[in-house]
């Protein structure tokens, strides 16, 4: 069985996301194609719409989230990881 993955990009400048599901690629955006303001650091909210109204698919359904980011304990790390956590309750 496939899992449903969203991957995140480039969040400290140009943001981007892609879902893969049932073992393909679904769909792929940068944040600066549907957002015309991103802020380096911030979750790319636009994008990760796109990508899972592309790919015919809810935030429920994704099982799991890869980050592309160096990560450290910082207030701004954790608080990007729970926003991740809230918006797809599901994935690990």
């Amino acid at each position: 069985m496939s899992r449903t993955i969203l991957g995140l990009g480039g969040i400290l400048s140009d943001a981007a996301c892609c879902v893969i599901h049932e073992g393909a690629l679904a769909a792929a955006i940068e944040q600066a194609k549907v957002s015309p303001i991103h802020r380096p650091g911030e979750y790319p909210g636009e994008a990760v719409q796109s990508c899972l109204q592309t790919a015919r698919i809810s935030a429920t359904d994704v099982q799991c989230i890869a980050v592309a980011r160096p990560f450290s304990r910082s207030t701004e790390n954790v608080a990007f990881l729970n926003e991740l956590r809230v918006r797809c309750p599901q994935a690990e």
